[in-house]
């Protein structure tokens, strides 16, 4: 009989540690990159709930985080910079256009 107590003790446990456990992403030193990734990361925080924290540089498809994610799950740090750009495609070459 103590066995099954234990059991249900155990997997409440691990119930209550895991509903309470909530990820926070760290932005820090981010150049940014393509924005179809960065779309998709966000989206994904936006529908778990999971905290942002801006702690560095977020550059150019970082930033979309700011404009993606409820204002109460993002968070800056006094170290928080955000570099915004103009959008451009770059030639085949990579040059500018």
């Amino acid at each position: 009989m103590r066995i099954p107590t234990l059991l249900t003790a155990a997997a409440a446990a691990t119930l209550i540690t895991s509903s309470a456990a909530q990820a926070t992403i760290r932005l820090a030193n981010d150049p940014g990159g393509l924005i179809a990734a960065y779309q998709q990361r966000f989206a994904h925080a936006r529908a778990s709930g999971e905290r942002i924290v801006i702690d560095g540089s977020c550059l150019s498809a970082c930033t979309l985080a700011i404009g993606m994610v409820p204002r109460e799950q993002i968070c800056a740090t006094s170290r928080a910079v955000l570099g915004f750009h103009a959008a451009w495609q770059p030639t085949p070459f990579g040059a500018r256009p």
